[in-house]
């Protein structure tokens, strides 16, 4: 059924709410559950406060309430250090490619793939199916690539028209080489008569760089080129070699590492805001 209006008699503002039968003139009665209820109207200087605390401001000093401290691990610098001039990014790099060579008297379309690329001679290193790596020059200019598209049966020529290639495959995003080699099919490799390509090495350039060896520190860089993130991994051991000598020095250890855990748990939640995990 339709719910019945309700008829509200409201208390005046200088009249205190209360229950007792001198206001009972004042009662209201809820019609579904008959609960009783008095309404009441708020006084103007009392909107007013509630009004101007509403209003957008700093809290003033002697509150307890107050902004949260700048958080230093927000990052304010993103460029990332470029890629060195002789193991560079380019369009082709990571591509599957055939190239049309000349063997004797004829010419036979050998597959190959890019695996880097030298931006100081616009050279490309293909690594062949025999595992045969050599250098080729790209006859098309570095500023002569902004615009185009490479795709696959995308063709251009190497070392001065004396090479025509074309693409086969593309490597995804972030992802390496495409090693497309001839007609290769799963159907292939479950019946064991082929195997899938195998990736050809990774040149030191693409390995982790001892930088720094001490014995205070011990440093490691990689250059990430498939998310292209400046990542880090610090990690810390401290000696103790008295930590575990007696199970009351081995329980006092735990303690301090408990202890020191729950001292920088302030600092590491702004850490992990930003996405940096610690642990001890």
């Amino acid at each position: 059924t339709q719910a019945k209006a309700l008829d509200l008699q409201t208390v005046g503002e200088d009249d205190a709410f209360t229950p007792k039968s001198k206001k009972n003139e004042f009662l209201n009665i809820e019609p579904h559950f008959g609960t009783r209820f008095w309404c009441h109207s708020i006084k103007k200087e009392t909107m007013n406060i509630w009004e101007k605390a509403a209003l957008p401001s700093l809290p003033p000093p002697s509150s307890l309430l107050q902004l949260p401290p700048v958080n230093p691990f927000i990052p304010k610098v993103f460029d990332l250090k470029p890629l060195p001039a002789d193991d560079s990014n380019h369009p082709l790099l990571n591509c599957s490619m055939k190239l049309c060579i000349s063997v004797g008297k004829r010419k036979a379309w050998f597959p190959a793939t890019v695996t880097k690329y030298n931006g100081l001679n616009n050279e490309i290193l293909l690594s062949y199916e025999d595992e045969d790596e050599k250098w080729h020059k790209v006859d098309v200019l570095p500023s002569d690539w902004v615009g185009m598209t490479v795709a696959p049966n995308f063709e251009s020529t190497l070392d001065n028209k004396a090479i025509k290639y074309k693409v086969v495959a593309l490597a995804l995003q972030g992802e390496g080489a495409v090693l497309k080699y001839g007609d290769e099919s799963d159907f292939d490799v479950e019946d064991g008569a082929q195997f899938p390509a195998i990736p050809p090495a990774q040149s030191e350039s693409r390995l982790p760089q001892l930088i720094c060896n001490t014995q205070a520190l011990k440093l490691w860089h990689l250059q990430d080129r498939k998310f292209h993130r400046p990542i880090a991994e610090l990690r810390l051991r401290m000696t103790c070699a008295d930590a575990n000598k007696t199970p009351l020095e081995s329980a006092c250890a735990d303690l301090f590492v408990t202890l020191f855990g729950d001292t920088i748990t302030e600092t590491t939640y702004l850490a992990s805001v930003c996405e940096l995990g610690s642990s001890i």
